[in-house]
């Protein structure tokens, strides 16, 4: 009989938002700046070349930064599960190596370090919940507490010889 573990969201619901929406609304953006381009600008290299230069340059970022986010994670006490794409992935805590949180990054990330058997070394990233402004400097409580968990040290922490 398998043991019954209620599971616990840790990740923002805001990462579907960034994922799924933001694009249609940078999309919409270019579309507008065309637009206004085709409106007042006489000749056609413009028109052309600055909503394909925007629209480069977002997908860049947000391949980069937004949809390698993925779409929920979850603590199952002994395990974090992620779920990305139809897919599920369940991590042990003891296979996890680094939780790192990237403070200045947009949308705020958790990125979790681990090696498996068939994978030696890969990395999953989640968008934390959103905490009040007090945090805005500081390490997120919920990658402290992972870190804890999963019996890590700090970033910052200097190994002395």
């Amino acid at each position: 009989m398998r043991a019954f573990y209620t599971m616990r969201l840790i990740s923002s619901k805001l990462s579907v938002w960034n994922k799924r929406f933001v694009p249609v609304f940078w999309c919409g953006f270019i579309a507008l700046v065309a637009w206004a381009l085709a409106l007042n600008c006489r000749n056609t290299v413009w028109i052309v070349a600055i909503p394909a230069a925007l629209a480069v340059l977002g997908l860049a970022y947000m391949r980069m930064f937004t949809l390698a986010i993925a779409d929920e994670a979850f603590d199952a006490g002994n395990a974090v599960i992620i779920r990305s794409k139809g897919k599920e992935l369940s991590i042990p805590l003891a296979n996890i190596t680094s939780v790192k949180y990237a403070l200045v990054a947009d949308p705020p990330r958790i990125i979790l370090s681990f090696s498996t058997a068939a994978v030696p070394r890969a990395t999953v990233q989640f968008m934390p919940p959103v905490v009040p402004a007090m945090f805005l400097f500081r390490e997120h409580p919920l990658a402290a507490e992972l870190r804890k968990r999963t019996g890590g040290r700090p970033p910052c922490t200097k190994i002395r010889d």
